[in-house]
């Protein structure tokens, strides 16, 4: 076999390997369009010299912001500002951004020339990939003397900072500023990430030059689990630390190891599943083409990040959804509920060959599924002030959104139970008069596929804006439940809810072919009509 041959047939092996898809999940047409983008920004990273360059810590602007908006950074001698901080690329002021210089009452000197670094966060997931990003300079030009300044959001003194020296600065290098200072020259280099945006191509090198000092494991398969915190924030995790260990792979409690050791295990491993978080973010120190399974704590949040460092590591991914937090829930809150739901046995079926005879409802209603943890965790984490805020808007609409989508797969003896409660809350008579003449907006359930349309009194639907489509061509009421069907006269969607608003009517429906996909109508109000050109489908 001739050396061209060998390599086809190695590229057809790995392509015939590969995870079948990137995401699965159940009506979440957001994350499709999140996971397939390319991040990578191909513009050249620089650098900047200020001569007499002043670094000012951290100040909170007080603007509004989760966290903190800065102001400090760097800025000239006249204290314009130069350099600071960007998460998020948007012309905007975003939560931990510098944005600002100020006139501090004093400044000192230091004749040295330093590199300004940016932000030292004290959570290690933002630490590794934020407080990093611009650390590219050092490595790519070997300037590993140079003084490097870190600005502190917080105190902290936490194991991470050992990464530092892994990529070969020295202890008395790295320097953490608490009082405005004076430079001979301040050199600013680009940051090689914009967390939530992009990531350019020398984004790796602080990450790589790490790797050459770490001699990795020999353990093909790992799970890196959150069981062991001290703060534990998902519930029911040891269905899939059991699942995985029966599969064969070792499982690791990084918080219990040394940086080195978690290097040494991230970069050995050929197959890696975790939770999404900080934990995933180890992948940034995977082997090239290494597998990652990566499973949602909630629906409402995908890390960015984490995809951006799949595709810069160039890994084979894919991200599962096992959730089942029933109760509202973010990804920033510490209470995660995930167990085998239908996207879950779903997910073992295509990918492992695996059929799993497990009922989601009778699981949820045994003793080792860990619910009654799952409430107690709850109550204390929203019992908080500062928690509760997150959730606050939250309704029984939502709580039907999740239920649906952990109930989807039940069979067909078993209504599902998000309609049994839409019935309950249903307050108005299901007849064609209710509808007739009346404008709504159409999207599904995540405000995707928004359009407005109009119910004829002869049944047809006319779209008023936005793109109009053919499976909501008429609409009708049979079994006192409102249908849409499209051009050809099927079924597509059913409308299960109904409920009386301040401006209207809300309804919410499912896609016939795939009742996964919720729909939902609100009634718009004569005022808030757009007044565009009507269009029939």
């Amino acid at each position: 076999m001739t050396d061209v041959n060998t390599n086809n047939l190695i590229k057809q092996i790995e392509s015939d390997n590969k995870f079948k898809k990137k995401l699965y999940a159940v009506n979440l047409p957001k994350f499709e369009k999140q996971v397939s983008k390319s991040y990578i920004n191909n513009r050249k990273l620089q650098h900047k010299v200020i001569e007499k360059g002043v670094v000012l810590p951290l100040r909170n602007t007080g603007m509004p912001a989760v966290s903190a908006i800065y102001e400090g950074g760097v800025c000239d001698s006249d204290f314009n500002f130069v350099a600071g901080y960007k998460r998020i690329d948007n012309g905007k002021n975003n939560n931990y951004e510098i944005i600002r210089s100020y006139i501090p009452d004093e400044v000192n000197f230091i004749d040295e020339d330093i590199v300004f670094a940016g932000i030292a966060f004290a959570q290690f997931g933002h630490f590794l990939l934020e407080s990093i990003s611009r650390l590219w300079w050092i490595v790519k030009n070997k300037e590993f003397n140079k003084k490097v300044v870190f600005l502190k959001n917080k105190e902290f003194n936490a194991p991470f900072l050992e990464l530092l020296e892994l990529i070969g600065l020295t202890k008395d290098n790295i320097v953490f500023l608490d009082k405005p200072t004076k430079f001979r020259n301040v050199i600013v280099p680009d940051q090689s990430l914009c967390f939530f945006n992009y990531y350019h191509e020398d984004f790796l090198l602080p990450y790589n030059e790490i790797m050459n000092k770490i001699v990795p494991y020999q353990q093909e398969k790992i799970y890196l689990s959150r069981t062991q915190f001290s703060k534990k924030d998902v519930i029911n995790e040891e269905y899939f630390e059991d699942f995985y260990r029966e599969m064969g792979y070792k499982i690791i409690y990084p918080e219990k190891l040394t940086i080195k050791e978690q290097i040494s295990y991230i970069s050995g491993a050929s197959e890696i599943v975790s939770t999404v978080g900080s934990i995933s973010h180890l992948a940034i120190f995977a082997k090239p083409k290494a597998k990652i399974v990566s499973l949602f704590r909630a629906r409402n949040f995908l890390s960015i990040a984490q995809v951006m460092i799949n595709q810069a590591k160039e890994l084979d991914y894919t991200f599962v959804d096992p959730t089942c937090n029933f109760l509202p829930s973010r990804h920033s809150a510490a209470c995660s509920y995930i167990g085998p739901n239908a996207t879950w046995i779903n997910f073992i079926k295509e990918e492992y060959g695996i059929d799993s005879n497990i009922d989601i409802l009778t699981y949820l209603n045994s003793e080792k599924s860990y619910m009654g943890t799952y409430f107690k965790q709850w109550i204390n984490t929203f019992g908080n002030t500062k928690q509760i805020k997150k959730i606050k808007n939250d309704n029984s609409l939502d709580i039907l959104g999740s239920l649906e989508v952990i109930f989807s797969e039940r069979t067909d003896n078993f209504k599902p139970i998000t309609e049994k409660l839409a019935k309950k809350l249903t307050t108005s008579s299901k007849n064609s008069s209710l509808f007739v003449g009346k404008t709504f907006n159409f999207s599904r359930y995540d405000g995707t596929r928004t359009r407005q349309i109009h119910l004829l009194e002869d049944g047809k639907i006319e779209t008023v804006s936005g793109k109009g489509h053919k499976n909501e061509s008429f609409w009708n009421i049979v079994n006192d439940e409102l249908i849409f069907l499209d051009i050809l006269g099927k079924v597509t969607s059913r409308y299960f809810c109904i409920k009386e608003k301040n401006n209207g009517l809300f309804l919410l429906g499912y896609y016939e072919p795939n009742k996964e996909i919720i729909f939902k109508l609100d009634e718009v109000s004569f005022s808030s009509l757009r007044t565009v050109k009507k269009t029939k489908i």
